[in-house]
């Protein structure tokens, strides 16, 4: 008889069979350089809901059961947090107490995870990536492992981030298109004032 090795899965496998089937709620906003919550209203959670952050949301969201840090440590996005930098990494990346994905390891961090973003473009069927903000890579991951719904919670994108929101809507589709059954708040999915022509959100009839 031949014996077959039992699979082990790698750990970010592992988390994403976690979610298979449930309902997922992404809390898309950042911290500022006073260390408070700014681009999102969070709401009341209970602690059986699934709820992954990005941008350390998870430092002040205790209910956050994964975070996504998707820039590269010792980019530009950690300058620009000047002088809570320190804090943020130590606090927020090398301190955390759930999984959190960064684009590679850290030596040191022993919670981040590598992001599997070969393996995601591959299942996608990517040939370059389209990745225009954080939050896409958390959808993208969603997608790859069947969670039942997405609950985004983002607030509005205004006119001068169009092309993160595009990437967004762009993987909102993926997600429907896999059969998850999405739940937004803010202005995804439809026309801002500046994009009417004759009809709102259906290009080219008039009312």
């Amino acid at each position: 008889m031949l014996w077959k090795k039992k699979r082990v899965m790698p750990q970010w496998e592992h988390i994403g069979e976690y979610y298979r089937g449930k309902r997922v709620y992404l809390l898309n906003g950042f911290i500022d350089h006073e260390y408070k919550l700014r681009g999102v209203d969070i709401p009341r959670f209970d602690r059986k809901d699934n709820v992954w952050a990005v941008n350390g949301l998870w430092a002040l969201v205790p209910q956050v059961s994964l975070g996504f840090e998707m820039h590269d440590l010792g980019g530009p996005s950690y300058d620009a947090l000047g002088g809570m930098k320190d804090f943020y990494i130590e606090d927020a990346l090398k301190n955390a107490k759930i999984p959190v994905f960064m684009p590679r390891e850290v030596p040191g961090f022993v919670n981040v995870l590598e992001y599997p973003l070969s393996r995601v473009m591959k299942y996608h069927g990517l040939r370059a990536p389209y990745f225009g903000e954080s939050l896409n890579y958390c959808i993208a991951f969603a997608a790859m492992f069947g969670v039942r719904e997405l609950v985004l919670i983002t607030g509005n994108y205004p006119k001068e981030v169009a092309g993160e929101r595009a990437s967004t809507e762009f993987w909102c589709g993926v997600a429907k298109g896999r059969g998850i059954r999405l739940t937004k708040e803010g202005n995804l999915f439809r026309a801002d004032k500046w994009e009417d022509f004759y009809k709102p959100n259906q290009y080219g009839y008039r009312v």
